[in-house]
């Protein structure tokens, strides 16, 4: 998780966190069922209602790292 993510995800409702957390715990047993590859980069997309996630994904590692969070709308402006 990098300090961006970090004070993006404390301006969100609480219970936008509560739903983005369960959804991270499921979608960390299998990544690649949940995440999404962004066409044309090395980023990948998880989708939660209104919300999107931009994550690198490592399988040698078996890291993710959580670079984003934003509404749909505007979340890919910052990519």
């Amino acid at each position: 998780m990098t300090e961006a993510f970090a004070r993006e995800f404390k301006k969100t409702e609480e219970q936008t966190r509560a739903r983005v957390k369960k959804k991270l715990e499921t979608a960390s047993q299998e990544p690649f069922l949940y995440f999404e590859r962004l066409k044309g980069q090395e980023l990948f997309k998880l989708r939660i209602g209104k919300y999107r996630i931009i994550a690198q994904i490592s399988p040698a590692k078996k890291q993710i790292t959580l670079l984003s969070i934003g509404l749909r709308k505007n979340i890919y402006d910052k990519l």
